[in-house]
């Protein structure tokens, strides 16, 4: 007779350890799985709420940085001045909807909401009456209605802020460089009246703005010009671009400059930002 497998009482310890390290490894699985889940739903509500994509459990980046290169070409700004213009610091929604949704299969992709600035925030520390103040916020798409170049520099000047500080921003303190903003402006993109004494009148706003890494403005400027061109001084503008300049005073550091110019006239508006860094050097920043 052939020998019988024992499964007695002598090897139940060992099934039940068995038992025990399976259901561990189970309920390892079943929180790691629901951990998953709840970061995801987390990342969808974020991308959702922003106007965003999130992308998860996918080994193809190049398709990714591929579809996100695709849709950040095509993109839609919409401006609007809200009904309630106290800022409160509370949330403010915001809803798009298209006309004739039913006709088309179109998803639309859009922040849906945003923090009223605080009444002791930036857009009060700046000009409430500028328009161009809120396209000056950092990273957002630029505006290309009035296309310009500008060339920002260091200045020789360093100095000690003694109260003749170059910028808006007079409670900056200790050692500040001063850096120098060059700008040509497309003149076929502004507008200028013919006024009663032969001159062409320009009327327009421009807006640097400087912010740390944080996005807090450490400096800026805004200012109102309202040239008034002979004829003989208005067709070399046209030639050579309307000439501005600026001065601003930083202290060290990495900065996102961000400048603007708005047309009373016409209400076109562009904007550039870009990264200055300790030395200097300026370089454009992806939009």
């Amino acid at each position: 007779m052939a020998p019988s497998l024992g499964l007695g009482p002598e090897s139940t310890p060992g099934i039940h350890q068995a038992k025990e390290a399976t259901e561990a490894i189970n309920g390892n699985l079943l929180q790691r799985s629901q951990n998953s889940n709840a970061a995801h739903m987390t990342m969808d509500d974020i991308a959702e709420k922003t106007g965003g994509e999130a992308y998860y459990n996918t080994n193809g980046f190049a398709w990714a940085i591929d579809r996100i290169v695709k849709q950040s070409d095509l993109y839609y700004t919409i401006a609007y001045t809200p009904s309630n213009n106290h800022a409160d610091g509370r949330y403010r929604k915001i809803e798009v909807k298209l006309k004739d949704h039913s006709r088309f299969s179109y998803r639309v992709a859009y922040r849906r909401g945003y923090y009223a600035d605080d009444a002791h925030g930036t857009q009060d520390a700046r000009s409430n009456e500028d328009p161009l103040s809120p396209l000056m916020e950092p990273s957002m798409p630029n505006f290309s209605q009035i296309v310009f170049r500008m060339l920002m520099q260091r200045a020789a000047l360093n100095h000690e802020s003694d109260g003749a500080t170059a910028g808006q921003n007079k409670e900056l303190k200790g050692a500040l460089d001063r850096y120098s903003a060059s700008l040509a402006v497309s003149m076929g993109d502004m507008t200028f009246q013919q006024g009663r004494d032969g001159a062409a009148h320009g009327n327009f706003v421009f807006d640097l703005v400087a912010y740390n890494d944080q996005g807090h403005p450490v400096n800026w400027v805004s200012q109102r010009f309202q040239p008034v061109l002979t004829p003989d001084v208005l067709a070399a503008y046209r030639k050579n671009g309307l000439q501005l300049s600026e001065q601003l005073d930083l202290p060290k550091g990495s900065y996102y400059v961000r400048a603007g110019i708005y047309d009373l006239n016409s209400k076109k508006v562009g904007t550039l930002e870009f990264q200055l860094d300790t030395k200097g050097k300026a370089r454009p920043t992806a939009n």
